[in-house]
C-alpha cells in the first residue's frame, strides 16, 4: 500500500511540526507541552481545542498540543477500537509543500496549532495527487472549532469541512516504519473482516500527534480505517 512512501511524508511533517510547537504557535506552556500521562494508573488529561472539556490520554501520551474540540483522545496502543469523530473544519493543500501552506495559512489568520495532524490516501490509490509523491492525497491541520474560518478554496489551500465519521483505529507509539504501518493497516482490515455489521467506507488516514522534539520511542500516531454500517441484507 506504499506505506514507505507514506513514512517518508511523516519524517517531513514531523520535522515542520517541531518548528511550530518552537515558535510556541501551539499555544501551550512549556509546563503543558510535552506533559506525560501519568504511569500510576491515573491518565492525564489535556484540554480539547474548545478550551472547556478536560479529556483522559492514555498512558505514555505526551501532549503537545490540544485535541479539535469534540475530538477523542488516542486509543490505547495495539488495540483495534471503534471511534467517532464529530465534523471538523479543516485547512489542508497538497504538494511538497502541503505543510509549509497550512503554517502560512494557520500564522495569517492567527489559528491555534492543534494535534493530530490528518493524512489521507487518494481514493483511487496508489495514484496520488499531482505534485504529491508521497502516497497521500492531502494534508490537514484541523481548527481548534468546527465554527471557524470560512468555507473556501483557492490556489494553495482548501479551507472544507471534513464530515463526521466512524472509523476503525489502532494507536502506535514508537518510530513508524513503512514495515509497521503495513502491519497496523491489516490488523485494521482483520477486525473490518470479524465485523460483518461494519464495511470500509474510504481510504486509510494517518494521524500524527508528536514533532521531533518527542523521542522516537515516545511518538504517538494513529492509523484508522474509516467504516460505516453493513446494509442488513449482507449481515
Amino acid at each position: 500500500m506504499g506505506w514507505t512512501q507514506i513514512h517518508r511524508l511523516t519524517f517531513g511533517v514531523f520535522v515542520g511540526v517541531a518548528g511550530l510547537f518552537v515558535l510556541g504557535l501551539s499555544g501551550l506552556s512549556t509546563s503543558q507541552a510535552g506533559q506525560e500521562a501519568t504511569r500510576d494508573g491515573s491518565p492525564a488529561s489535556a484540554e480539547s481545542g474548545g478550551g472547556s472539556q478536560a479529556v483522559n490520554l492514555p498512558e505514555g501520551y505526551i501532549a503537545e498540543a490540544p485535541l479539535p474540540e469534540g475530538f477523542p483522545p488516542p486509543s490505547e496502543v495495539g488495540k483495534v477500537v471503534e471511534k467517532q469523530y464529530p465534523l471538523a473544519r479543516t485547512y489542508s493543500a497538497t504538494g511538497n509543500g502541503a505543510f509549509w501552506i497550512c503554517f502560512a495559512y494557520l500564522k495569517t489568520h492567527k489559528h491555534e496549532m492543534t494535534a493530530p495532524v490528518i493524512m489521507n490516501e487518494p481514493k483511487d490509490f496508489p495514484t496520488p495527487a499531482k505534485g504529491f509523491p508521497y502516497g497521500m492525497e492531502r494534508m490537514h491541520f484541523v481548527m481548534e472549532k468546527p465554527t471557524m474560518g470560512e468555507v473556501k478554496k483557492d490556489r494553495f489551500i482548501k479551507v472544507a469541512d471534513m464530515p463526521a465519521m466512524t472509523v476503525l483505529s489502532i494507536a502506535y507509539q514508537g518510530d513508524l516504519t513503512g514495515e509497521k504501518m503495513n502491519q497496523l493497516e491489516k490488523e485494521l482490515r482483520k477486525t473490518l473482516a470479524e465485523r460483518p455489521d461494519l464495511v470500509a467506507a474510504g481510504p486509510i488516514r494517518y494521524l500524527g500527534y508528536n514533532s521531533p522534539g518527542i523521542p522516537a520511542s515516545k511518538r504517538y500516531s494513529e492509523i484508522q480505517l474509516p467504516v460505516k454500517r453493513a446494509p442488513e441484507s449482507t449481515r
